[in-house]
């Protein structure tokens, strides 16, 4: 089942179900509905501050001549929109499983257009046809043995000498953690485990772009604070711990039945957020660019 508006009873339904095969691969637990919407809409604007800008590859000039650009599990459709109005030559396709994106009642420039498709099956596009791939957050919705494929089909789609960018958070390594977050995020590590998610798969990327045939690659690590720092304090504040309150829940209380009183959940989740801010903690966010050869 897909849940289009993931209640925290729909949310603990799922986590409950510890054996990966019981669980729907295309599951957006994150839910796709305006809240949700909103959540990735200021994420995009905090990754932006963070990072110094929306991209990484060396693919400026080419992005200003025109070229082909996927936006590869696009989410809201917030850096695409961004990229499209900035490089108004270029072409710009936004795919994502959910139709968060098509679903705003927003302008959307007319050199972007979205597809609705799963990132984990093979693309809709022929081979070498986009310049630019770049794909971001995909971590939490992607089972382990998924990885090879989706990096391959990313590849496959992609021009001799074009680039392709992936930008994904260690969501189980937190740097400077204090031993209440600590408890929180390993607690969330164990229970998608179960599920078959790595929440550091973001380590294994490298690996993942060698094995597809990929050259000149670079890795840029990025600290996202939380809880200190203008941007890390709103973010942390609306929407990291706002995960852990409405989404991640019921799997946390899954590996901590201590929690199952919600005063008590609330308090240890606000003396946690608290504790970013004293501890000055960070998410730390990976960002690989790399070269499909010539």
């Amino acid at each position: 089942m897909v849940y289009e508006n993931a209640s925290e009873e729909q949310a603990r339904t799922l986590f409950k179900q510890n054996d990966p095969s019981h669980i729907d691969e295309k599951a957006y637990l994150l839910g796709t509905d305006e809240q949700e919407i909103q959540r990735l809409n200021r994420q995009h604007e905090a990754m932006k501050i963070v990072c110094k800008g929306n991209f990484g590859a060396p693919v400026v000039e080419q992005l200003r001549k025109g070229i082909n650009v996927l936006d590869s599990a696009c989410g809201t459709g917030s850096w695409t929109i961004d990229m499209s109005k900035e490089y108004p030559h270029s072409n710009f396709v936004a795919l994502d499983s959910s139709s968060m994106f098509a679903a705003q009642d927003i302008n959307k420039p007319p050199n972007c257009k979205f597809v609705e498709h799963d990132v984990t099956e093979p693309l809709p596009f022929p081979d070498n046809y986009f310049d630019y791939v770049h794909q971001r957050f995909i971590t939490a919705g992607v089972r382990e043995h998924k990885w090879p494929q989706i990096i391959g089909n990313l590849m496959r789609v992609l021009k001799p000498g074009g680039w392709i960018e992936l930008n994904e958070p260690s969501v189980s390594e937190i740097a400077n953690a204090g031993p209440k977050y600590t408890k929180l995020s390993k607690a969330v590590d164990r229970s998608f485990k179960k599920r078959g998610t790595r929440l550091n798969a973001c380590r294994e990327l490298e690996l993942h772009l060698i094995n597809a045939g990929a050259t000149n690659i670079d890795m840029v690590p990025f600290l996202f604070p939380l809880q200190h720092g203008e941007v890390g304090k709103i973010w942390c504040e609306q929407d990291f711990i706002e995960l852990y309150r409405r989404i991640l829940k019921p799997a946390i209380l899954e590996e901590c039945p201590e929690f199952k009183d919600p005063k008590v959940y609330e308090q240890f989740l606000e003396d946690a957020t608290q504790e970013c801010a004293e501890y000055k903690s960070y998410m730390i966010i990976f960002r690989y660019c790399a070269q499909k050869p010539y």
